[in-house]
């Protein structure tokens, strides 16, 4: 028979062996393979001098490519927020009846917050300034900037206390909350200010109201969706007891919004604040600030140019020739439209003689008399006095609105005749006979030749 093959013998266990760390080996010592240029390549192999190739050591190679995402490029910080903050956090459920009687809940609110100074309107030339306590403190403030070029600690501190409140009291109208805003300490929405070490004097007021100009104009137009949002809004606490979520974020953050270019505008800060409703934007690019200043210049040199035409459209005279003789003969003048009254010369007479010679004219002088019509097409009753009428500069020496001595009021839509009576040099004519509606700074003038 064939001999079995014999079995191998089983080696024998060993104890594992410890593993040896070798002292850290100079840079000259060291010989690095290069790597593969594949993007998934190993990593690279360290081969000591003069050691076997077995005792290599394993060295990863630099990444290479763009850094993941979210990584700042060469390690820098991500870029900062700007420096006035509004947070909210959001209420879970609202009080339906709260709710309901809302507008009767915030009266005393809203008495208080009128009183610091707080404003509705969303654009103001004081934005975020209704006037109130707050104005004061704000001017002091001004004033400490132009003198000190910094702040000072109770007056920027004050101010920002003050809208610290109004904000909270504006979280309350809003609907954001069903709890009244404490005077201090923590709550829903939290809003503060990182104090400058310094202000800039020559940005004071007049360079961030034209800057700011654009930031109104944009707050304006989002306060149409804010309104929407609050209605909506209401009937949706009403029904589920929730204020959509979606709608309480853009409310708040259109008052994040207003808080920062409040800020920016009252000198808190100098960082031109960032057209953004989000709570991580950082300050306004240098190329924003300077189209906002074009905008802010355009609209201000736009809104004084309105000023002025509306200005020079009421002040001034409406002329009107009228032939002297023939309006004593009785051929009445052309009618003037003066401010929404019609103005018409009926007649003249000179030499006018009162009846029973209760006046008589002194000597050199005489009297000439004028008949004149008004129509007032004004919105509102006219007040009609002699006082308002002129002839050569000299008021009427006496003056009769239907039979009775003016003032006398002309109810809208009426017309009314006036008797005026004016002593003049004798020999003299007539040069011009004025008339200027009370209120007004627009006049008549009917020019005689």
């Amino acid at each position: 028979m064939p001999a079995e093959p014999a079995q191998p013998a089983s080696p024998e266990p060993s104890a594992p062996e410890e593993p040896t760390h070798a002292p850290p080996l100079p840079a000259e010592a060291t010989q690095q393979l290069p790597p593969d240029t594949h993007p998934h390549a190993e990593p690279a192999v360290v081969v000591p001098a003069g050691v076997p190739a077995e005792a290599a050591v394993l060295v990863a190679p630099p990444p290479s490519g763009p850094p993941p995402p979210g990584a700042a490029a060469g390690g820098s910080e991500p870029p900062p927020r700007y420096p006035v903050t509004l947070e909210f956090s959001g209420v879970d459920r609202l009080s339906r009846l709260s709710t309901i009687f809302r507008l009767i809940l915030m009266l005393p609110l809203l008495i208080f917050v009128a009183i610091l100074g707080g404003s509705f309107t969303s654009f103001s030339f004081l934005v975020g300034v209704g006037g109130g306590l707050i104005s004061f403190v704000l001017v002091a403030h001004w004033i400490t900037v132009l003198v000190r070029g910094r702040p000072v600690g109770w007056a920027w501190g004050t101010i920002v206390a003050m809208q610290r409140f109004i904000l909270r009291s504006y979280s309350y109208f809003f609907l954001l909350t069903d709890r009244y805003p404490p005077f201090e300490g923590d709550w829903f929405l939290q809003y503060e200010v990182e104090k400058p070490v310094r202000i800039r004097r020559r940005q004071l007021f007049f360079w961030k109201t034209i800057t700011s100009i654009p930031h109104f104009l944009v707050l304006s137009a989002l306060w149409f969706g804010v309104a929407i949002c609050e209605v909506f809004g209401w009937f949706a606490i009403i029904f589920t007891g929730r204020f959509p979520r979606g709608m309480q974020n853009f409310v708040v953050g259109w008052m994040r919004w207003y808080a920062r270019v409040s800020a920016y505008w009252m000198s808190l800060r100098d960082e031109f604040p960032p057209y953004s409703l989000s709570a991580t934007a950082g300050p306004g690019s240098r190329r924003s600030l300077l189209i906002s200043a074009a905008i802010g210049l355009g609209v201000l040199v736009g809104i004084i140019g309105i000023i002025v035409a509306i200005v020079l459209s009421a002040v001034g005279s409406v002329n009107a020739d009228v032939n002297y003789r023939n309006l004593t003969q009785g051929t009445q003048s052309p009618t003037i439209d003066v401010s929404n009254v019609n103005v018409t010369l009926l007649s003249a007479k000179d030499d006018y003689q009162f009846p029973g010679d209760l006046y008589v004219p002194d000597p050199g002088d005489r009297f000439v008399s004028f008949t004149v019509n008004l129509r007032n097409e004004k919105l509102t009753d006219l007040d009609v006095d002699d006082a308002d009428f002129h002839l050569d500069g000299e008021q009427p020496v006496l003056a009769s609105m239907q039979g009775s001595p003016p003032p006398r009021l002309l109810l809208r839509g009426q017309t009314g005749q006036v008797l005026l009576v004016f002593k003049i040099a004798e020999g003299a004519r007539p040069k011009e006979l004025t008339y200027r509606p009370s209120p007004g700074l627009k006049r008549a003038k009917f020019v005689f030749h």
